[in-house]
């Protein structure tokens, strides 16, 4: 009979899914972020538009308060993971005028 996992072993793991999850949040976020743009791009329709800002900035300011997160509350990436969201939030950033 098999044994059970461990606690210490299901807190791993539950970390790095959590983390995992984490990163493909961020990564969506900046997507949705650069879709909205493009649809502005190709939009003339002003209040959409606005609107389709705001929601990208949105998206800007959620990637941006989680990279700058510390302590428990923080995503555990590595340097390749994190630099990937970086370069992607600062493009978003810099279609957006920031």
């Amino acid at each position: 009979m098999a044994e059970a996992p461990d606690e210490l072993e299901n807190a791993t793991k539950l970390t790095a899914k959590t983390n995992q999850v984490g990163m493909q949040f961020l990564l969506t976020e900046v997507q949705a972020g650069m879709t909205l743009l493009d649809t502005v791009d190709s939009s003339r329709d002003d209040a959409a538009n606005s609107r389709r800002r705001s929601l990208a900035l949105e998206a800007y300011g959620v990637v941006a308060e989680r990279l700058e997160r510390s302590g428990p509350a923080a995503l555990l990436l590595s340097a390749e993971e994190r630099e990937q969201i970086v370069q992607a939030h600062a493009e978003l950033g810099r279609r957006l005028g920031r």
